[in-house]
């Protein structure tokens, strides 16, 4: 099925790489990337030599001097940039990779998994007790959940396996696009504040529309049920697709859009109570609640650096339901830079507060936040 994404508010999906003041230069609200390796080549050995100290662009080339080696031009209101995140490209062209629409998916539809049925979040907190018993490392202790729910298998995970696999997701191109420099501001909720850390964190932002597909493979679904031997539990685990007796990409997207609606507005609310125990939050609130009322009638996903911990693990539901061993878990584990006890007034909450922080754009707006249709 065909889907196009569309901005709703700045995006960054990195792929791992930094850029130093050294590879651009900044002019006229513009930053230009170059290749600073064929720049380089051009010079002779003279010029390099006086470059030893040199930590900036800008400290010993003018415009005219790079304007063959720019690679890409970004908007920014910024001149006090040291170096930049990198949005994932492929020719120097932005996307948004499928894994990261998968990933966003995978987090929606295990908490659709979890948050309906009693006996499911039982399931969660006891293999996280045992994981918190026999686990040191903190990927480990919520990858065996998730491992579990998704595997086809009755031994140890394997990706072959995955009930994922069926789910096939394009890379998303963009149809229009635009990239600019966003300053991500951490803020920290701090004596009823949310205070602003002192770091900036510079990144390429995208905006856009892009197009894709997400498809159900339903012919190698029929295969595989009836191959007990390879997939003896696809046929009790198809509900956490939606799938109940007929395997249809429509059904399915249904109940993806329903579950992803449900998954935003749980973590929204989330946000929004973090916010709210700040006295300087109301803008922020404000963007949040324009989110929320969004999420009502439009289909949303969220994806991408920024998004945070709640959209990334299932530890608030836990708080929600066993206030102890969220404890257990975010001190264990050294979740953050501050031990947690019980909130002295209500008890069923962890003080303070994990996660206490929260990542909004210089404009107060937070990343990731994309609309999704389906199109011919």
């Amino acid at each position: 099925m065909k889907i196009k994404l569309v901005s709703e508010t700045p995006t960054h999906i990195g792929n791992g790489n930094k850029y130093s003041s050294l590879e651009f230069l900044i002019r006229n609200n513009l930053l230009h990337r170059i290749s600073l390796l064929n720049f380089l080549k051009s010079k002779d050995e003279n010029f390099l030599k006086n470059l030893e100290n040199c930590t900036s662009l800008h400290e010993f080339a003018s415009y005219d001097d790079i304007k063959d080696f720019i690679k890409y031009s970004i908007k920014t209101e910024y001149t006090n940039i040291k170096d930049v995140r990198e949005h994932i490209k492929e020719n120097d062209i932005p996307y948004i990779p499928g894994s990261s629409v998968k990933g966003a998916i995978r987090e929606a539809l295990l908490w659709n998994y979890v948050v309906n049925d009693k006996n499911k979040i039982n399931e969660l907190l006891i293999n996280l007790r045992l994981g918190l018993r026999y686990r040191k490392n903190k990927k480990e202790i919520g990858n065996f959940f998730i491992n579990k729910i998704f595997n086809l298998q009755n031994n140890k995970y394997d990706a072959k396996y995955d009930l994922l696999k069926f789910l096939e997701i394009s890379d998303f191109i963009p149809d229009r696009y635009n990239l600019e420099i966003i300053n991500v501001k951490t803020h920290s909720l701090t004596r009823n504040r949310l205070e602003q850390k002192r770091f900036s964190i510079f990144a390429e932002s995208l905006t856009g529309e892009f197009n894709g597909e997400i498809n159900l493979q339903c012919d190698r679904l029929e295969f595989a049920l009836r191959d007990k031997n390879n997939y003896p539990l696809l046929t009790d685990k198809l509900f956490i697709l939606g799938i109940d007796q007929e395997i249809d990409i429509t059904n399915f997207i249904i109940y993806l859009k329903n579950s992803l609606r449900k998954f935003n507005e749980w973590c929204l609310n989330k946000e929004i109570e973090l916010c709210k125990q700040a006295e300087n939050s109301s803008e922020f609130v404000k963007e949040l609640e324009k989110i929320k009322t969004l999420n009502e009638k439009e289909n949303l996903i969220r994806m991408g650096f920024g998004v945070g911990t709640i959209y990334q693990t299932l530890i608030k539901l836990v708080e929600e339901h066993d206030v102890k061993l969220a404890k257990e878990i975010v001190n264990n584990l050294k979740l953050g830079k501050f031990m947690r006890n019980f909130d002295y007034r209500t008890k069923d909450k962890l003080y303070p507060p994990y996660p206490k922080s929260i990542e909004f754009t210089d404009n107060n707006l937070p990343i990731g936040w994309l609309k999704w249709k389906e199109y011919c």
